[in-house]
């Protein structure tokens, strides 16, 4: 089972735009979904029942999600793998002690591989759609995967699986999705 956090500030906002198409290449690949709102009460039992888990993505003025910080405290303890996907990442790197700046990214950018650590094998260069109003700020508690010219687009936390990329995968490079979904489960 795959757990999908939907990071809106509403259940219905961004639903569709943001969640959907996750749910949807999570499932064509095979694998059971389970898609919870952060203030869903019990939804921190319901994804601690997944293989691995997915933070969505949310609107551009949409930053709700950083003043419920309590609702994610789970992500300092975990075990299971977590994928964080533009507010999802800044979600994973907030709760590690990361600080977040303004610094907006809109559109097609060029992502320069640092690491080829297994999530960008074989890359050294790709194009992904960003769509964001905050950036994370490097600090010690993230590992640099991959970066544009305005900071850190994808990271992973040192002793943890916890992954964030900036961008948003859904849009063009689900290959992303899927090789974290086989190197952390495995094959349906």
């Amino acid at each position: 089972m795959i757990g999908i956090v939907n990071t809106s500030v509403l259940p219905e906002l961004g639903y569709y735009e943001f969640v959907r198409p996750l749910e949807r290449w999570v499932q064509q690949k095979g694998y059971a979904v389970k898609t919870a709102h952060y203030q869903t009460p019990q939804y921190i039992e319901e994804m601690e029942q997944c293989n691995a888990i997915i933070l969505s993505g949310t609107y551009i003025q949409d930053n709700a999600f950083l003043a419920h910080s309590d609702c994610f405290q789970w992500l300092q303890h975990t075990a299971i793998p977590v994928l964080g996907i533009c507010a999802g990442a800044e979600l994973i790197a907030h709760m590690h002690g990361c600080a977040l700046q303004s610094s907006h990214e809109i559109g097609m950018q060029s992502v320069i591989v640092e690491d080829a650590e297994w999530l960008f094998s074989d890359m050294s260069v790709f194009d992904a759609y960003f769509l964001h109003g905050l950036s994370v700020v490097d600090a010690p508690a993230l590992h640099r995967l991959a970066n544009t010219a305005k900071g850190p687009a994808a990271f992973h936390i040192p002793g943890a699986q916890q992954y964030g990329v900036v961008f948003h995968p859904e849009v063009r490079n689900t290959w992303i999705i899927t090789t974290f979904l086989t190197q952390t489960v495995g094959m349906t």
